[in-house]
């Protein structure tokens, strides 16, 4: 959580946290202002958004009075709906700014009636982000927005590259990791390696508590095949959770041959998911509907457990299958005709983008599905439309 609003979820924030702005006399500054009224010009509010997301992030406090930029007092917002409201800011968002940056709110209802709203800007690791019809890039002072220099746009326009370079390494350096502990790859055993890597960790130093029970809800470890447990589906052997240097880890217990499943949550917030793959009756083969089911499978429980730990800004996908070449990609017919021989010993996607934990992961999930296809000699995976995974309406 940003300061200077209190260490919660902003979904849990009430009056009383607001009325603390008040009385603490909490300035306005480079991480928050105070509006009394709901926004009503989309340029403005595209400039207080883009300055937040260029900076440190942020919040837009609605229904707050201020003077000399000190909190007066709260008042609610006239004619406040916040289903309209939040639609037409989300909007203004998507229409006014590139990239589109992630946008938080939570309405907060008022002892004396009404409500206020909060909206909160993570600062974003693609940015800058740009007010389209102005064509200009605002920042953060500590009296309010203003637009960047150029020094200040060289260096934003960096530092999408380094989280790029940070996850390029990190991936790399997991790799490695598996390539050296994993026995029988490339001969019996090809993986597929799937990392989720919020910038906030990863560029930010972020550092999440690691404690057991607030992954309670996050196990049994989501599997390709085997039974269903709410959305998800698990092997029937479940899941046995373990603290390690890494963070925490969740194992498949099935000890059956066949695929083995993995999870690692790491220190920086990040998720690993792991899928080992063995040959079947001596023939090596990946079911390629089996792989969507699993990318579909593991990124939502990925995203559950960054949710979980409060990461935020944007989440990059890296995928990469090892050990596989010489190993047959299979189309889902009747018979799973061999349609492709792999050829390399790793195939390592390029790198997609989730705009935050809080997006649905699908439509980044289908574009990861599409790329392995992709390196499959077809076009797509008949198994996704419309960023939803769809295993019985092939195409």
């Amino acid at each position: 959580m940003l300061p200077p609003l209190p260490s919660k979820p902003l979904i849990e924030l009430t009056e009383a946290d607001l009325l603390r702005l008040v009385e603490d006399e909490v300035r306005e500054d480079v991480e928050i202002d105070y509006k009394v009224k709901l926004e009503s010009d989309c340029q403005e509010f595209a400039r207080d958004v883009s300055s937040f997301a260029n900076t440190k992030g942020g919040y837009l406090v609605y229904g707050m009075d201020e003077e000399k930029e000190l909190p007066t007092r709260l008042v609610a917002l006239e004619g406040f709906d916040s289903g309209k409201a939040i639609g037409r800011l989300n909007s203004w968002a998507q229409e006014h700014i590139r990239p589109r940056p992630t946008l938080r709110f939570k309405p907060v209802s008022l002892g004396g009636g009404g409500e206020a709203l909060v909206v909160e800007v993570p600062r974003s690791w693609i940015g800058p982000h740009e007010v389209r019809q102005e064509h200009r890039f605002y920042h953060r002072t500590q009296h309010g927005k203003a637009p960047m220099d150029v020094d200040q746009l060289r260096q934003a326009f960096r530092q999408e590259g380094d989280f790029l370079q940070a996850v390029d390494a990190f991936h790399s350096h997991r790799l490695a990791h598996w390539q050296e502990r994993t026995t029988g790859l490339g001969g019996n055993c090809s993986l597929f390696v799937l990392h989720f890597l919020p910038a906030d960790g990863l560029l930010g130093r972020r550092r999440v508590d690691i404690v057991g029970n607030a992954f309670e809800g996050h196990y049994p470890v989501p599997h390709p095949s085997g039974r269903d447990i709410g959305e998800m589906r698990v092997w029937r052997g479940g899941t046995t959770p373990t603290f390690n240097l890494d963070g925490y880890a969740f194992q498949e217990t099935s000890g059956i041959e066949g695929e083995f499943c993995s999870c690692q949550v790491f220190r920086n917030g990040g998720v690993e998911h792991k899928l080992a793959l063995r040959y079947i009756r001596d023939t090596k083969i990946i079911l390629a509907y089996m792989i969507d089911q699993w990318l579909d499978r593991a990124s939502r429980h990925a995203v559950s457990v960054m949710k979980a730990l409060g990461s935020q800004g944007p989440v990059a996908v890296a995928g990469s299958l090892m050990g596989a070449k010489g190993w047959d990609w299979t189309l889902p017919t009747e018979f799973f005709e061999p349609c492709h021989t792999i050829q390399e010993p790793i195939l390592r996607l390029p790198e997609v983008l989730l705009a935050s934990p809080d997006a649905p992961p699908g439509p980044t999930v289908e574009e990861l599905s599409r790329c392995l296809w992709n390196a499959m000699g077809m076009e797509r995976s008949p198994f996704f439309q419309n960023g939803e995974y769809k295993p019985n309406n092939p195409r």
